[in-house]
């Protein structure tokens, strides 16, 4: 115990609460008689009918380590609620409970983190006044200890020591003391436990069925007939629970397991619960583990019983909020059962009561088209992953509208719903009025609508003008899902407030993109669009979504568009236009991801042309040309559909964004927009349906005139893929772009050709983390410099710090396909001429070593004395020169030096920017080098022996000559 409060209730207006104290049970001095603790009095001074007492101990250091006894002081009869809150309070050192004796008019017990074993054993005396027991929030003992169970039924138990000694429900409600089972654990200890403990009502059975054992009120147990609220939590266990005898006034259940704990109390049906003919405002088993029938919460499994106090069917509850649901991490609630799917007549009360169902992963399934009703007051509506919503079948195109007025959203992903997508309806009072999200997927067990074979995910009706009250809905998901289904160009038209459609994941979905709605008045309305149709659908038609002038209001709301791998399996798609908007309109776009929406190569199995297959496509490539083939089409309401059908190899001889020519040099028909083995589809129609023979022209996508105008938001463009084509020139924008986990500005693998501008607009505002990937295309050598010059005269103002510029396999080879460019061609060296060298010539001659000595003889007369006493090597000027066949004293040599490209020097000096050119960069050797030599001075040997001096006598000087050679 440190700190915590009580909050106590009273019977009346009054002074009831008089003080309190806390003793240590053994003193910290060994020997002394334990004292109260110093704590500041505290009581009630002013007459109220609340009073809430603050206890904190941490000041006298007793707290948390030691026994400690709470004095309350106060008149137990006017105590009409208690809430204990944060107080570690625990039984009695000897085991006994708080007793709470003399409590006689308590209304309400709730206890928050205590450490409580065994309820107050007072209770058991109001049966007649408890109304709510609340201990969902309190500590975690009682699952060790007797009252581990708060009810327990098994109609097949025999008495053993698994059996439980103590439930809540017993040792509150049968009249005799003691365990349920005898001291030897192998008998019941009475015939009252018997009955109590088999008791149970198994799943799909109603509680008089014959088998059932009958117990007597009053007599066999007692009733707790004031009882409203049970708040259990997850503190206690549950197994086949029955609140439906002890608890007949029941009106609020909380009985449900927690995520972040990973207890599921609840083993068996769930618990029963009586009609008492009033409402059952909450029934919550969230994740609590209990399997069985949702009928199997009612009384009787005849769907036409309805007696108060007696056999009643589930539909004849009141209910105001019923939640059986699993969840994500705990999986479903093995629950199943159905909710008003059929009998709609029998199910009156919930249509007109019920505000709040939860019946997500579970196997429980409901209607929302019942036949001459309306869920009036149905508010709250959980269903993903449950045994889904029964729609009614579509009647041609039409199908009923969703009868729950007040539900805010739909979810019905990964159920087993059957029947076709329903409509919002016409009229907000019957129908829908308040939903704003819708989604579908996860299964493909929903149904299309049909007209002239061609499948619809949508029925026409889906969304009908409704001038006086529209349609709220902002949000429609249809994801993971292969089923097979098509758009109209205006089933949206109608939703002036969606902003948010995702569709990805879902391959089924095919043909041209539907038009996206504006606000009701888009001159002065705008909003925020975003749309995910990634991963693989097959829309082979986005230009409802180009950023363009004339796409005005789309251009200026559109903020988020995610659609990488469209209609990949069938070649791609037509792209959006990305010119731009700016003005008073100017765009919002942050994102767009397109990659992989238009393939660059040829597919492996092409055969069209001699183009090689997964070669790059140009616009310069041949036509294909394709005979026997037959236009046509098929209008349906609001949807055209242009197609040529006649061969079965349509995909290894035509590609998307094809024009379609009667001849080579014929006007263009059509443009490809999928393209499918035995089935291509125009964007247009070829009027007439004779077979022929039709050409086919490869088109790149040019970029020229994109990003004109706008983008000031965008943060993330990917457009790899693409079959991009032109120069890039932005002249608006960009200076927000910064990469998350993937690069920000990604035009690889595409047919670019040039670089006009745009790096003055992306490296603009603050510094932040930019990789730009333009690898796999096809610039020259120069346009590579072009850019790189301008890049690197940023990157030397040294304010963006962590860039990355890929520019890797962008030549194209002789094979059609991307590969790097040498250094030597992005940075090719010069050549000057550099000083002559002259170098002065010089050989080694081995010479003879002579020893010079005088002698005097007796007249007088010297005489010089020269011998030979060795070899020595020594230097001689002139060097023999074998190609002259001479010997020359001077060699002067030409020479020329390499001189490092300027702009491979700025490349290796930039400081922070990585580039990958597909290399690394090596600095070339710039020492001089010899060009040519000449020779001069000439001499000869002899000659040149003769400049050094061999000796001297009598200051006399002789020189070598060739006789001194050794």
């Amino acid at each position: 115990m440190a700190s915590g409060r009580i909050r106590f209730t009273f019977t009346e207006t009054g002074i009831f609460f008089f003080g309190y104290q806390v003793q240590p049970l053994q003193s910290r001095v060994v020997g002394e008689q334990p004292q109260f603790l110093p704590l500041t009095p505290i009581s009630q001074t002013v007459a109220s009918n609340t009073f809430t007492l603050n206890i904190d101990i941490t000041k006298t250091g007793y707290q948390n380590s030691y026994d400690l006894y709470l004095y309350l002081y106060l008149n137990p009869e006017k105590i009409r609620s208690i809430e204990f809150t944060g107080i570690n309070i625990s039984e009695f050192v000897d085991g006994k409970d708080i007793g709470l004796v003399g409590f006689n008019n308590l209304t309400s017990l709730i206890l928050k983190n205590t450490s409580i074993k065994i309820l107050p054993i007072w209770l058991k005396t109001l049966n007649t006044k408890l109304q709510i027991l609340d201990i969902s929030s309190d500590g975690d003992t009682y699952r060790t200890g007797l009252l581990k169970y708060f009810d327990y039924r098994n109609a097949s138990e025999s008495p053993s020591t698994s059996t439980p000694l103590y439930t809540a429900v017993s040792y509150l409600s049968l009249p005799k003391k003691g365990a349920i089972i005898n001291e030897g654990g192998n008998d019941w200890n009475d015939e009252i436990f018997e009955k109590y403990i088999t008791s149970q009502v198994p799943t799909t059975t109603s509680i008089d069925d014959p088998s059932i054992v009958d117990r007597v009120p009053s007599t066999d147990f007692r009733v707790f007939g004031a009882m409203r609220t049970l708040n259990i939590g997850d503190r206690m266990l549950g197994r086949n629970p029955r609140l439906d005898d002890v608890f007949p006034g029941l009106t609020s259940l909380l009985w449900r397991g927690y995520l972040n704990r990973r207890i599921w109390p609840i083993s068996g049906t769930p618990p029963k619960i009586n009609n008492h003919g009033g409402v059952i405002e909450s029934y919550n088993i969230h994740i609590s583990g209990a399997s069985g029938n949702i009928t199997d919460i009612g009384t009787s499994q005849d769907i036409s019983d309805n007696v108060v106090n007696g056999p009643t069917h589930i539909s004849k509850y009141k209910i105001d909020a019923i939640d059986v649901g699993g969840d994500y991490d705990y999986g479903r609630m093995n629950i199943s059962g159905n909710i008003a799917t059929s009998n709609f007549s029998e199910w009156v009360t919930w249509f007109s009561q019920t505000k709040s169902i939860d019946i997500s992963w579970s196997y429980v399934s409901i209607s929302l088209q019942p036949t001459g009703f309306v869920w009036q007051n149905l508010q709250g509506l959980s269903t993903e992953y449950s045994g889904g919503i029964t729609f009614t079948p579509a009647t041609g195109t039409i199908s009923d509208p969703i009868k729950a007025p007040r539900i805010s959203s739909l979810n019905v992903y990964g159920t087993s719903s059957t029947g076709p997508i329903p409509s919002l309806g016409t009229d907000p009072a019957q129908h829908t009025a308040s939903i704003t999200s819708v989604q579908f997927g996860g299964t493909n067990t929903m149904s299309t609508v049909s007209e002239n074979g061609y499948a619809y995910i949508l029925p026409s009706n889906f969304a009908p003008d409704r001038p006086s009250s529209p349609h709220k809905l902002t949000s429609f998901a249809i994801n993971d899902t292969s089923r097979v289904g098509r758009f109209r160009a205006n089933d949206f038209k109608y939703l002036y407030e969606l902003n948010n459609l995702n569709l990805e994941r879902s391959p089924g979905l095919w043909g041209k993109f539907p038009i996206f709605p504006t606000r009701k008045n888009p001159e002065t309305e705008t909003k925020d669009i975003s749309i995910n149709i990634r991963e693989g659908c097959r829309f082979y038609d986005l230009s409802t979504l180009d950023i363009t002038p004339s796409n005005r209001y789309i251009a200026r709301d559109l903020v988020f568009l995610t659609a990488w791998n469209q209609n990949i399996a069938r070649g791609g798609c037509k792209l959006p236009s990305l010119e731009g908007l700016g003005g008073t309109d100017a765009t919002k776009i942050k994102y767009i991801h397109l990659n992989n929406c238009l393939v660059s190569k040829y597919p492996s199995n092409w055969i069209g042309t001699d183009k090689p297959p997964e070669s790059y496509v140009f616009d310069t490539d041949i036509y294909s040309s394709v005979a026997g083939i037959t236009p046509g089409r098929q209008i349906n309401d609001d949807d055209a559909i242009y197609f040529m059908t006649g061969v079965s190899d349509f995909n290894k001889r035509v590609l998307v964004n094809d024009s379609v020519h009667f001849s080579t040099t014929g006007e263009e028909l059509a443009r490809v927009v999928s393209v499918e083995s035995s089935t291509i589809y125009l964007d247009r129609d070829i009027p007439g349906s004779s077979s022929g023979t039709y050409y086919f022209k490869r088109h790149t996508q040019p970029i020229d005139n994109w990003f004109q105008a706008g983008f000031t938001d965008i943060e993330r463009i990917r457009l790899a893929n693409c079959r991009l084509s032109g120069s890039i020139n932005i002249r608006s924008g960009f200076s927000k772009i910064t990469d998350d986990s993937y690069p920000c500005f990604d035009l690889s693998n595409n047919c670019l050709t040039g670089y006009t501008a745009g790096f003055d607009k992306i490296f603009s505002g603050s510094n932040r983390k930019m990789t730009l990937d333009l690898s796999y295309n096809n610039f020259s050598s120069s346009v590579i410099r072009d850019m790189l010059s301008d890049l690197l005269a940023i990157e030397a103002q040294r304010k963006f710090t962590n860039v990355e510029v890929r520019l890797n396999n962008t030549k194209l080879s002789d094979s059609n396909t991307y590969v790097n460019y040498t250094q030597e061609e992005l940075f090719p060296t010069t050549i000057q001429a550099s000083s002559n060298q002259t170098i002065s010539l010089t050989r080694v001659e081995k010479v003879k070593i002579y020893s010079i000595t005088k002698t005097t003889d007796a007249s007088g007369n010297e005489t010089v004395n020269i011998i030979v006493t060795g070899a020595k090597d020594i230097t001689v000027p002139g060097a023999f020169i074998s190609s002259s066949n001479g010997y020359f004293q001077t060699q002067t040599n030409g020479r020329q030096q390499i001189v490092e490209n300027e702009l491979g020097v700025k490349l290796k000096d930039n400081r922070h920017w990585r580039f990958n050119l597909g290399f690394t960069y090596q600095s070339p050797n710039t020492s001089p080098t010899v060009t040519s030599t000449t020779y001069s001075d000439p001499t000869t040997r002899e000659e040149s022996l003769g400049t050094i001096v061999k000796y001297t006598i009598d200051n006399v000087k002789y020189y070598y000559n060739l006789s001194d050679l050794a």
